[in-house]
């Protein structure tokens, strides 16, 4: 929650004026892009091969397609560097709404 002196994330609250800068950063989940690319990569050369029917790597495809996607969807990761202390780091699940100034606690 944001107000005109304080911001708070999960339960602590941090005042603006002991804030030196807050980042957003979006951050993908690496295992499930690894995980993905690597079945879709093995479902393909094996249907190539000749070892697979059409509906089995059809279904191979659109399970490594659906992890892929789930590797896409990612967190948000906020970071408030405070002044001569170390930064606070959170992950917020939710997306932040556009035009929202609150953050998910």
């Amino acid at each position: 929650m944001l107000t005109a002196t304080s911001v708070t994330v999960r339960g602590q609250a941090y005042a603006l004026r002991e804030l030196e800068r807050a980042d957003v950063l979006r951050v993908r989940w690496l295992l499930w892009y690894l995980l993905g690319a690597l079945s879709l990569a093995g479902v393909m050369i094996v249907y190539l091969q000749n070892g697979l029917r059409t509906v089995p790597a059809m279904a191979g495809m659109a399970g490594a397609a659906l992890l892929l996607a789930y590797g896409q969807r990612g967190t948000n990761r906020l970071r408030l560097f405070r002044l001569g202390r170390e930064a606070a780091h959170f992950a917020c699940r939710a997306k932040r709404r556009p035009g929202s100034a609150s953050w998910p606690s």
